[in-house]
C-alpha cells in the first residue's frame, strides 16, 4: 500500500505550522469507479503533545469493518520529545490478541540527535538483539555517516551490513546520499549499491529528487521525483520511473496536496498514467484532526468582493476591489475541500466544470483574513 514519499516532511512540516495534531489518515483505493476504504491510521498523544500510540488497521470488505493490523507503543519521551523506545506489535487473529514483534531503543547525542538505536525482535518470549543503528555527525551538526550492524548470534558480536554516506552543499543543504552494503566475500569492505541525490530553489525547497542504481561501477537513474510548490507550499509531486524502451524517464505517478486553511495537510490524491499517457484515479490519503482548522471567515460583504454567474454551470469568476495576491479555496457544506489556488491581481477565474451540482462555499483569503460566499454549481 502506497503512501506518498513526501508524507513524513509534510506531515511534520504542516503538524509545527498549524499547530495540528494529526487524530487519523484514511487511505483509500480507486476501485470500480469509486473510492474504497483500504487502510485507517489513528494517533494518540500524551500530555506534552507527543505521539504515544500508533494503531494501523485494514477495511475487510466482507465484515464491512476495520479490522486490527499492528500497533506502535512509544515510551518514555523526554522533555524534548525524544522518543527512548517503541515496541511494535501485530495482531493474531487466531488468538484474539497482540503479539510482540519488534523493539527499538533510542539513544541521543548532548544535542538532542540520534546516536544509536538498537533493534530487537521477539523470539521464545525475550528480546534478542537484531540491528545496531549508529549515526555519525560531522562539527556542523549534519549526520555525515550511518552504519548499519547486524548481529552475530554465534560469536555475540556486531558486523557490518550497511553504510549510507551524506554530503551537503555550500549552504548546509543534503544535496545526496549514497547506500553501500558490505561484502566480506570479495573486498571485505563497502561497496555502492544506491544513491539519492537532491536538487534546490533559491529559496531551499526540493525540487528534485533522484534514486540511482550503481550497475558496471556507473550510477544509472531509475527513479525521479519532481516537486511543485505554490507561495506558501508543496502542491505536487510527479514520480517518473525509467523506461529502457525509451531509454528516458517516463511519467508513473502524480500526487497532489490539498490544505486545510490553515496549511494543515488535508488530502493527498494519488494518480497513475496509464499507456495513453493519461491519468487515473490510484489511492487518496485524508488526514483528521482533533480539532477543525480554525479559520477566522467573515461572511459580511467587508472585501465586496463579486462573484459570477451563480448559479454557475463551471467556469466562476471572482473580481476584488484590490489588487492583491489572494489564495481561492471551494468547499462543501460539510468542510470538504473542492478547489484550492493561488491568484494575483483583481481578477481571478476558477474552472468547476467537473464538480458534482451542488452548493458549495467560495473562501477568498487575503493577507490576514477569509471570506465567503455560497455559491450554486448546476
Amino acid at each position: 500500500m502506497k503512501r506518498a514519499l513526501p508524507f513524513l516532511f509534510l506531515l511534520i512540516f504542516n503538524g509545527i505550522a498549524s499547530g495540528q495534531m494529526i487524530q487519523s489518515e484514511l487511505i483509500e483505493v480507486w476501485q470500480n469507479k469509486a473510492w474504497q476504504n483500504s487502510q485507517k491510521y489513528t494517533y494518540s498523544y500524551d500530555s506534552s503533545g507527543y505521539v504515544s500510540y500508533e494503531l494501523n488497521q485494514n477495511w475487510d470488505r466482507v465484515a464491512n469493518t476495520w479490522v486490527n493490523s499492528s500497533q506502535y507503543n512509544y515510551t518514555n519521551n523526554d522533555k524534548n520529545g525524544n522518543v527512548n523506545q517503541f515496541i511494535f506489535q501485530f495482531w493474531d487473529n487466531a488468538k484474539g490478541q497482540w503479539l510482540n514483534s519488534e523493539r527499538d531503543i533510542y539513544t541521543y547525542t548532548m544535542s538532542n540527535k540520534i546516536s544509536a538505536v538498537i533493534i530487537q525482535n521477539w523470539k521464545n518470549g525475550a528480546w534478542y538483539d537484531t540491528l545496531n543503528n549508529i549515526s555519525i555527525y560531522d562539527k556542523n551538526g549534519n549526520l555525515q555517516k550511518y552504519i548499519e550492524e547486524v548481529r552475530d548470534s554465534t560469536h555475540h558480536s556486531w558486523i557490518n551490513d550497511v553504510q549510507v554516506l551524506y554530503t551537503y552543499d555550500t549552504k548546509g543543504l543534503l544535496s545526496q546520499y549514497i547506500f553501500q552494503n558490505w561484502d566480506p566475500s570479495s573486498t571485505d569492505s563497502f561497496e555502492n549499491y544506491a544513491k539519492w541525490s537532491y536538487t534546490y530553489d533559491s529559496s531551499g525547497k526540493v525540487i528534485t529528487y533522484d534514486y540511482s542504481s550503481w550497475v558496471n561501477t556507473n550510477w544509472h537513474t531509475d527513479m525521479q521525483y519532481i516537486y511543485t510548490y505554490d507561495k506558501r507550499q508543496l502542491t505536487n509531486c510527479i514520480l517518473q520511473n525509467w523506461n529502457n524502451a525509451d531509454n528516458s524517464l517516463v511519467n508513473f505517478e502524480n500526487t497532489n496536496y490539498i490544505y486545510n486553511c490553515d496549511s494543515s495537510l488535508h488530502q493527498e490524491i494519488i494518480t497513475d498514467w496509464n499507456g495513453s499517457n493519461s491519468q487515473v484515479n490510484d489511492q487518496r490519503n485524508t488526514y483528521f484532526y482533533f480539532k477543525n482548522p480554525p479559520c477566522d471567515v467573515d461572511t459580511t460583504t467587508t472585501l465586496d468582493f463579486q462573484i459570477y454567474p451563480n448559479p454557475t454551470s463551471g467556469l466562476l469568476y471572482i473580481k476584488t476591489p484590490v489588487s492583491e495576491d489572494v489564495a481561492i479555496m471551494v468547499t462543501d457544506l460539510i468542510g470538504r475541500i473542492i478547489y484550492q489556488g493561488n491568484s494575483s491581481g483583481s481578477s481571478h477565474l476558477v474552472d468547476l466544470q467537473l464538480v458534482a451540482p451542488s452548493i458549495y462555499l467560495v473562501l477568498v483569503k487575503t493577507k490576514d483574513k477569509i471570506y465567503s460566499k455560497k455559491i450554486i454549481k448546476e
